[in-house]
């Protein structure tokens, strides 16, 4: 047991060397001994096949020795036996007739007898004793095939055995020298082997020693020892990347403790303190060496001690982390809040406590503004509209142990937008704070303000006798706000429009009154603003008029109720087939055929005319396309449609245009869009740019209803238009209306020195297009020609149409 301990605590590189010479030696060992057994046997076979030839040789030549028993002939027949070595002698056997004795010894070698049996023998054979020394060969001589005697020859294995010595010398060297050479390849082979797991102990133990794991043991081969090596490093990896991860975590606790604005401790699974940073010592105003041998808790206001240390108590027994709020008075009174957790073990042991606290004295501060904030307009001071529907149901709800009336007025500044975006939202704000301080002063002190958001406001007027007093209030607001305002050393005029409900007399709810409110608002805006108006049922009707339209549009969307009629255009001077206006005409399922001016301007305020309008330029592309597929219309007829204001200010517009001319395959030049002058006069330097950005795109340009807004020609130039439509109501009175023809005639005539093709609406008589063709006017649409048509109508119409007949009909 020893001796195995004693082998098995030696090196590797020695267990190897013994293991690799002990093989050796015994794998020669057994080499030599076959060798040797091997030697011995072909020696003796070679022997005996050597004997028995020359036994043969001689009996042959012996036949006449015996026949005539010439003893002389015999042993001279024996004599070459001399020459082999290995032959100790030899003995000729003549078969006597009776009554003599069987056999009798003729001749022998040497001469003597002494190794003549005297058995003499009887039959041929070999005889090769057991204990190896020698080995006889018996072999009859025959006459005739008759046996006339036998020769006897007796060989000796001496000469094997001292080769078997000699073999054994040779071979003990062959051994030794042998196990020298194995002793040395099987060291070198072993510093071979050991060598790879040599370096791993050697870079384990230097990590071990520097504690660096970023050291890599080398892979020489790839072998089970490189699997090793690459199975050690791949746990080096392992371990480097956990060490660096919590090297890291480390240095970041370090810095965060550092350059923390929040106090961080460490408690013992005592309680005990064992760790504070300085931000712990800036907040509670103790040293870090009183803080780690004292508790801190002695700085916390003592109403707040007790509560405090019965938390860390309930901790330590529970293991469930606490929340901190309380005051301490250290160097100045202070508020703070804190956590503190549970560390533990990957055995789940406690191993302590860690917590924090942040000094929350600014944030409580600031939380009471906070607080005011929450319930007053930051840019105004006044209330807000969580504190002015607070304020509003508090009065609704004593409203009913009075005998008087409340007053809930919205308003709303005319035109603040267009302040804002011209000049700034700077000088928007300071507006604000303007109407904020006149609202103030036209109001009672009982009486609440309140900005709602943006330009919005709201007055309430807990106690009012009846609508006289709210309608003076009214007035003295509306009048305080059109004094003149200097903004950026400019003065301005700005209005208002107030609605107006009343309490309990429209409604005691707090969310209906406002609606009422609201309506009454819309009401004094759609009657031309600057002005109050009160709630009424006839108003109320309207909104609700106005809403279940509004629903039926989105409905109509939906449902793909709308569709297009195409009026035609012609040249007034070849009457060639010049293009088409798209208009949009609506057939409910409810309301039967609803007529464009009375969904046009609500889709418009709704925004609903964005999707009306992607719907109309698609099915006017598609319209199009079916006309140029059929051949039925020249490559030069053009599709008109019309763009309101809000789809004009959509980003997406000119891209869906272009999208619907790709997908259909249209030319730019072959499509039209037609404008208002009042679209055209907002914003002119933005229209200006964003009708270039079409015009590039080879879309023709018109401006509708020309002659009937405000535009400026100075404007008219800078914009980047191709047509000009004279309105229906100019050409309608013709020729009736002098004043109306003199209007057209400078129109078309100025239009043309503008560079600008003409197009003349509602074209109903002869007399009319006898004085637009006098005119030179471009071109003409309206009953003359042709109503608007449908679709299959179109087709119809533009299969028939006939330029010459139409020049016949009209000329």
């Amino acid at each position: 047991m020893k001796r195995l301990n004693f082998i098995n605590n030696q090196p590797l590189a020695v267990k190897l060397t013994a293991a690799c010479l002990t093989t050796s030696i015994i794998s020669l060992i057994i080499a030599m001994i076959a060798l040797n057994i091997y030697d011995k046997n072909t020696y003796k076979s070679l022997l005996r096949d050597e004997v028995s030839l020359l036994a043969s040789v001689i009996s042959n030549r012996s036949v006449e020795s015996v026949l005539f028993n010439d003893k002389q002939s015999a042993l001279n027949n024996l004599n070459p036996l001399s020459y082999r070595s290995s032959i100790i002698g030899a003995c000729i056997y003549r078969v006597n007739t009776p009554p003599q004795p069987a056999t009798s010894t003729l001749a022998s070698y040497p001469n003597d007898k002494i190794f003549c049996p005297s058995t003499q023998p009887k039959a041929i054979k070999i005889i090769e004793p057991s204990h190896g020394r020698f080995i006889d060969f018996i072999h009859p001589i025959k006459a005739d095939k008759e046996i006339i005697g036998y020769l006897y020859v007796k060989t000796s294995l001496s000469e094997l055995s001292t080769r078997t010595q000699q073999s054994f010398k040779v071979f003990l060297v062959i051994i030794i020298v042998a196990s020298f050479i194995a002793l040395w390849l099987s060291k070198i082979i072993s510093f071979k082997l050991i060598s790879p797991l040599r370096d791993l102990g050697l870079t384990a133990r230097k990590v071990a020693q520097v504690d660096d794991y970023s050291l890599r043991a080398k892979k020489i081969n790839d072998d089970e020892i490189g699997g090793v090596v690459d199975s050690f490093n791949h746990m080096l990896n392992v371990i480097e990347h956990e060490h660096d991860r919590l090297r890291e975590s480390e240095e970041k606790f370090r810095l965060i403790s550092a350059s923390s604005k929040v106090g961080i401790f460490q408690l013992n699974p005592q309680g005990e303190c064992t760790f504070a940073n300085e931000e712990m010592s800036y907040i509670t105003g103790l040293p870090i060496t009183q803080i780690l041998k004292e508790s801190w808790l002695s700085v916390v206001e003592p109403e707040d001690r007790a509560a405090l240390k019965a938390q860390f108590n309930t901790m330590m027994s529970t293991h469930i982390p606490i929340n901190i709020n309380c005051s301490i008075n250290g160097i100045e009174k202070k508020w703070i809040s804190g956590h503190v957790g549970v560390l533990r073990g990957n055995s789940d042991e406690i191993l302590g406590y860690l917590g924090s606290i942040n000094d929350v004295t600014e944030i409580r501060q600031a939380q009471t503004q906070l607080e005011h904030m929450a319930f007053y307009d930051t840019l105004t001071g006044l209330a807000n509209r969580r504190l002015f529907r607070n304020r509003l149901e508090h009065v609704l709800n004593n409203l009913s142990r009075s005998k008087h009336s409340l007053g809930l007025i919205l308003l709303d500044l005319d035109h603040f937008k267009e302040i804002n975006d011209s000049m700034g939202h700077d000088a928007g704000d300071r507006l604000l704070t303007i109407i904020s301080e006149r609202l103030q002063q036209c109001v009672r002190s009982s009486d609440t303000v309140a900005r709602l958001g943006g330009d919005e406001f709201a007055i309430i007027l807990p106690i009012v006798h009846d609508s006289i007093v709210i309608s003076t209030i009214a007035e003295k607001i509306i009048e305080a706000i059109h004094r003149p305002i200097q903004l950026q050393e400019n003065e301005f005029r700005i209005s208002a429009s107030l609605g107006i409900a009343m309490a309990p007399d429209d409604s005691s709810q707090a969310e209906e009154l406002i609606k009422q409110a609201d309506m009454a608002l819309y009401k004094a805006k759609d009657t031309g603003r600057n002005n109050y108006q009160f709630f009424t049922d006839d108003i109320n009707q309207k909104l609700v008029t106005h809403l279940d339209l509004v629903r039926d549009l989105r409905l109509a969307i939906s449902n793909e109720e709308f569709h297009l009629v195409f009026q035609p255009q012609l040249c007034l001077n070849s009457y060639k087939l010049t293009g088409f206006e798209a208009l949009i005409r609506w057939t409910c399922p409810k309301r039967g055929f609803v007529p464009p001016d009375q969904f046009i301007n609500t889709a418009e305020d709704t925004g609903l005319i964005i999707p009306i309008g992607r719907l109309v330029i698609s099915k006017a592309c598609e319209q199009l396309k079916s006309l140029i597929q059929e051949q039925l219309v020249a490559d030069n007829v053009v599709m008109t449609v019309n763009i309101s204001a809000k789809q004009f200010q959509d980003e997406s517009l000119i891209s869906h245009i272009k999208d619907e001319l790709q997908r259909n395959n249209i030319p730019a030049h072959q499509f039209e869009i037609e404008l208002t002058e009042s679209i055209l006069m907002e914003n002119i330097d933005e229209v200006i740019i964003k009708l270039k950005q079409i015009q590039q795109l080879g879309i023709l340009i018109s401006i509708d209803d020309f002659g009937t807004g405000y535009s400026s020609l100075g404007y008219l130039k800078q914009l980047p238009v191709n047509i000009i439509k004279v309105d229906r109501s100019f050409v309608s009175d013709i020729p009736e209306s002098k004043d109306d023809m003199e209007i057209t005639a400078a129109v078309i005539a100025m239009a043309h020195k503008l560079n600008y093709l003409v197009v003349a609406e509602g074209v109903e008589t002869q007399e009319q297009l006898n004085f637009l063709r006098s005119c030179k006017c471009n071109y003409g649409q309206g009953y003359l020609f042709s109503k608007p048509l449908a679709s299959q109508d179109l087709l119809a119409f533009c299969k028939n149409y006939s330029a010459t007949s139409i020049s016949q009909q009209y000329s």
